[in-house]
């Protein structure tokens, strides 16, 4: 709607005569415009801003424009357009009728399901409940609320990779920056510790147990249109263990026949089997296929350790301390190194020597044409 009134429409607003509104359009009291008009002068014709009248007159224009609103929906009410709505709203009911009624039907089938996979789904279902009541606490939406559920879920677990500031930076539009609805960063930091039933049903890719944002929309949403009966694993061996699991002895031989011959096979275990241990060879190669390429993802770092130690030390060994630790003065530490140097100059090819005090951290390169330490001895 246009803030341009005409001339009439402020007559009646200020209740004075239209002479006397062109005497103060034209003594400059309004901001006006003017507009194509057949009946006008010339064919233009003047119009007038709200803002240029006065508290009054706005409020009185406020006023009319709600009631020319209502106006418009009784009008409305009146028409055609009433059975449209009603097959609309009555669509909608029909809607929720069917899918209150798939609800029930799968509360009857879950009822039918064994206790292990039912214990699954409500493990599952406790953990929703637990993002619906950081929504209430946190006044998030939706999608922010996951965010920041899967985040603190993956701290506690030890597996975060999605830092709070990339959901502060998402979703504080007109928040300061240090805060979003309420919660400091040292609150969005903060790590869920889950109970060990619920932690069992977070998923775990390449050793790494984690929670994902997609994967905790989709159970969110199936939860939301089918019930717990959704939420129910669909694979053939959800809640039972494979049988290498349950046998103990048939666990503790293949796995250490995979400790002692990294490169073994499936089967190559089948044929030690039925080899040494007749009694235990109560499984096809296909099942120690399978337990084998389970075994080595949820023990990723262990499997890691006894096939490649060196990788094991530069991805999973923590590192403590500091290399300056004990360094308090200048001259007290100095270390070198040289490296051979692509480079081919006049005299052949040469070196590059470096050396840094650990105190100041100064560091000072030099090209040689030998590697040795006694063209860097002069430095100190």
């Amino acid at each position: 709607m246009s803030d341009f009134l005409s001339i009439e429409e402020v007559v009646n607003l200020l209740g004075i005569s239209s002479s006397m509104v062109h005497r103060n359009r034209r003594a400059g009291k309004y901001v006006v415009q003017q507009v194509k008009s057949e009946g006008g002068k010339d064919g233009l014709k003047y119009e007038i801003h709200i803002d240029s009248l006065t508290e009054a007159a706005q409020a009185k224009h406020k006023a009319n424009q709600v009631q020319q609103a209502v106006t418009t929906l009784n009008e409305q009410a009146a028409s055609d357009e009433i059975p449209a709505a009603d097959a609309a709203r009555k669509d909608h009911a029909e809607q929720e009728k069917q899918r209150q009624q798939r609800k029930e039907q799968g509360l009857s089938e879950f009822a039918k399901l064994p206790k292990a996979k039912k214990d699954h789904a409500k493990a599952k279902e406790r953990l929703l409940m637990a993002l619906y009541q950081t929504m209430r606490q946190t006044g998030l939406k939706k999608r922010p609320a996951i965010k920041w559920f899967c985040e603190a879920v993956n701290r506690g677990l030890g597996s975060s990779t999605v830092h709070p500031s990339t959901v502060r930076q998402a979703h504080s539009s007109g928040r300061t920056e240090s805060k979003l609805m309420g919660f400091d960063s040292d609150d969005l930091a903060e790590a869920i510790e889950l109970h060990p039933v619920i932690r069992a049903v977070i998923p775990v890719r390449f050793g790494v147990q984690q929670l994902g944002v997609d994967t905790l929309i989709k159970w969110l949403y199936s939860y939301e249109r089918h019930g717990i009966i959704a939420l129910v694993d669909k694979s053939s061996n959800a809640g039972r263990q494979c049988v290498i699991a349950e046998n103990e002895g048939l666990k503790r031989y293949v796995i250490g026949f995979m400790v002692k011959f990294p490169l073994a096979s499936a089967s190559k275990i089948k044929a030690a089997l039925a080899a040494q241990k007749p009694d235990l060879d109560v499984v096809h190669e296909r099942s120690i296929d399978r337990y084998m390429k389970q075994w080595k993802t949820e023990n990723a770092q262990l499997w890691t350790y006894v096939t490649h130690p060196d990788k094991w030390k530069s991805v999973y060994m923590p590192a403590y301390g500091s290399h300056f630790e004990g360094i308090e003065r200048l001259n007290q530490l100095w270390e070198m190194d040289s490296t051979p140097w692509d480079a081919i100059l006049v005299d052949g090819r040469h070196s590059v020597l470096a050396v840094i005090d650990l105190f100041p951290r100064r560091m000072v390169f030099h090209v040689s044409k030998t590697s040795s330490c006694l063209h860097l001895s002069r430095w100190r």
